[in-house]
């Protein structure tokens, strides 16, 4: 049994690695966007876009232990992009005495014309902010906001080739 917390800015593949991951290990899938968007048209978008995305991360944090408390492994598609984030998926992770994995998903600045590509390609849920293309400062700006754990080991994994590449560490590093 794991939990399982991505990471990375949107456009790098974490949703499509957790899809993967999940389907490959049985793990429960949590997507933040998936949940903020219940929310978000639950409420008509009549509802403060950050306030829902609070609601979403307490109820995917609420799922994450009711999950872990019957066996089952756990991953949590989400930016990371708060330290209670991490601190919340350790602290369950420990209480459940499973094991916690963090990976995060990047693509290099040399492959920002990639990162657009995805961002502009991909279906938009109206959770996620836009899927416009953005420039270097935008990039360094989002990857500088990204939150890493500390104290516990996590994997980068670079996601400019297929998943097909790497998608044996990833298992890998998740299953030890």
């Amino acid at each position: 049994m794991f939990l399982c917390q991505m990471s990375g800015i949107p456009g790098t593949g974490k949703s499509t690695l957790a899809r993967k991951i999940a389907s490959m290990t049985n793990a429960v899938l949590l997507d933040s966007d998936v949940v903020k968007t219940s929310i978000l048209n639950s409420f008509e978008n009549n509802i403060d876009f950050k306030f829902a995305g609070k609601i979403s991360y307490e109820m995917i944090f609420s799922l994450v232990d009711s999950n872990l408390a019957i066996g089952n492994s756990v991953i949590i598609d989400s930016p990371c992009a708060y330290e209670i984030i991490i601190e919340k998926g350790a602290s369950l992770a420990k209480k459940h005495s499973t094991s916690y994995k963090f990976v995060e998903c990047y693509l290099d600045i040399e492959n920002l014309a990639e990162l657009n590509r995805r961002r502009v390609m991909r279906e938009i849920l109206p959770s996620q902010v836009c899927n416009i293309p953005v420039d270097e400062d935008d990039y360094h700006a989002s990857v500088k906001s990204l939150i890493r754990p500390v104290g516990y080991e996590y994997l980068l994994i670079d996601t400019s080739q297929d998943i097909k590449h790497y998608i044996e560490t990833v298992l890998e590093y998740i299953i030890k």
